[in-house]
């Protein structure tokens, strides 16, 4: 499959999601119980997981459970997505990657993960890139092609 059939394809199952889950407190949970947490998540209907690699635990850490929960994701077809790690994003087989400012530039991050990948980026204010396929604003995704909002919640 070609990068660009693939991207396309992405962008359309993003787009037809609509519950998305932000995974950012993982030092409350070991790793079976988060990973029970999510599973009743996503059996609940949310299917988006946006995994946070931000947090204290090493990078082979993080890996092992980034590739845990993307595995999870793909029992419930769920789009799983990686928050700040272009790196991690690529050896995990993550759907796409999520930036903000403070991240690598979204050229840098596209030569790590290729352009097969969704992309989307953090901002306070309207963002119009072609390279960009979704912006979260104001706590909400919203998809560039038809401008569909979909809610973001956080992890209990």
């Amino acid at each position: 499959m070609t990068d660009k059939l693939k991207a396309n394809i992405l962008k359309i199952k993003i787009i037809q999601k609509q519950k998305a889950l932000s995974i950012t407190n993982l030092n409350e949970y070991n790793c079976n119980e988060m990973l029970d947490k999510i599973a009743a998540k996503l059996y609940s209907g949310f299917d988006i997981i946006i995994f946070d690699t931000k947090y204290s635990a090493t990078d082979a850490e993080i890996i092992d459970t980034a590739k845990k929960i993307n595995s999870l994701c793909a029992e419930f077809n769920a789009t799983f997505l990686i928050k700040g790690r272009a790196d991690i994003a690529y050896t995990t087989e993550a759907d796409g990657l999520i930036l903000d400012k403070n991240d690598i530039p979204i050229s840098a991050a596209h030569e790590i993960t290729g352009h097969n990948s969704l992309t989307g980026f953090i901002t306070e204010k309207e963002y119009d890139a072609d390279i960009i396929d979704f912006i979260i604003k104001n706590n909400s995704l919203i998809c560039k092609t038809d401008n569909k909002v979909i809610k973001i919640t956080e992890l209990e």
